[in-house]
């Protein structure tokens, strides 16, 4: 069984990434992605996001995780795998911006979580379907982050998972 890891991968910094080519090359029977996918402060614009309103917060995310999936090489290595053999965790940079530490230490930003949960939660899903079209959101509003019950929302599950040759990830 083959795994590939890989971590760090801003589309925005980095719009052509050939790694995704040569991993598809070495052909993995799965993908795990280390988080620090999308870096949502990087490169840092006109506001960090610890200064965004939760909405702007929100559309800033849902950008950048728009903008991966269209990433040619990347989409085509998630093409290439069989279903639900991509694995996203998530970092610092995924959830809110660099060394931050979670929920827990940022209960001001308690709503921009919820918000990179259910995003993250909606990625999970678009890579599970192989980045189909239609797999993830088409709008910021087809996410539905102004649902109610949002603000109960659970923190994100890290299920293991049980693979070939008694291999757990």
């Amino acid at each position: 069984m083959r795994i590939a890891f890989a971590s760090c991968m801003s589309s925005r910094v980095f719009p052509d990434q050939p790694v995704w080519d040569w991993i598809t090359a070495q052909q993995p029977d799965h993908l795990v992605l280390l988080g620090d996918s999308v870096y949502l402060d990087v490169p840092l614009g006109p506001q960090h996001p610890s200064d965004m309103t939760d909405d702007a917060f929100a559309r800033h995310l849902f950008a950048q995780y728009t903008h991966l999936l269209a990433q040619p090489q990347f989409l085509a290595l998630v093409r290439h795998l069989p279903a639900a053999r991509v694995h996203a965790i998530w970092d610092d940079h995924d959830f809110l911006w660099n060394n931050a530490c979670g929920a827990e230490l940022h209960p001001v930003h308690s709503v921009k979580m919820r918000c990179s949960t259910v995003l993250l939660e909606a990625f999970r899903r678009a890579l599970a379907q192989r980045g189909a079209p239609g797999s993830f959101p088409a709008t910021l509003a087809a996410a539905n982050l102004a649902n109610p019950a949002l603000a109960s929302q659970a923190p994100l599950p890290t299920p293991s998972i049980a693979l070939p040759e008694n291999t757990w990830l």
